[in-house]
This record gives structure tokens, C-alpha cells and sequence, in this order.
């Protein structure tokens, strides 16, 4: 028989290896658990980005068209003054 204090240490050595299986059992199902929302919300995260580069282009192309609008308003200013001008 194994004196008390090996006892304790082979004890000590069987619960830290228990405990590093059962940690390892614990990561390894948090990991299975945790990568599918990771990679669920990563993919959400995308969406949006690609959502709001959608959004900035629809607002970007909107912005071009309100200023060619009116730019060519101007121009039509300019030419009526300029009419204007002449028929004096």
C-alpha cells in the first residue's frame, strides 16, 4: 500500500488530469456552440455593411442627381438673364 502523502499526490495528479479533460469537454462544446453564432453574426454583421453601402450609394446617386438638376436650373437661369440682357 501506497504511503498517505503519494496517495494524496497520485489523488492530486487523477483530479488535475479529471479536471483538464473535463475543461477541455467544457471548450470543446463551447466552441461547437459558440462558432455558429460567430459565424451567424459575422454573416449578420455583413448584411448590414453591405446594407449600408447600398445605402450610401442610393443616397450618393440621389445627392448627383439633385445637384445635376440643379446645375442645369442654373444654366437655364443664366441663359434666360442672358436673353434678357440681349433684348435690351
Amino acid at each position: 500500500m501506497l504511503p498517505l502523502h503519494q496517495l494524496d499526490q497520485c489523488e492530486q495528479q487523477r483530479l488535475q488530469q479529471l479536471y483538464k479533460q473535463d475543461y477541455q469537454r467544457q471548450t470543446c462544446g463551447i466552441c461547437q456552440k459558440t462558432f455558429p453564432l460567430r459565424n451567424q453574426q459575422f454573416q449578420w454583421q455583413q448584411e448590414q455593411h453591405q446594407q449600408d453601402l447600398q445605402d450610401l450609394r442610393t443616397r450618393y446617386l440621389w445627392q448627383q442627381q439633385q445637384l445635376q438638376q440643379q446645375i442645369e436650373w442654373q444654366q437655364q437661369q443664366i441663359q434666360w438673364q442672358q436673353q434678357q440682357i440681349q433684348d435690351l
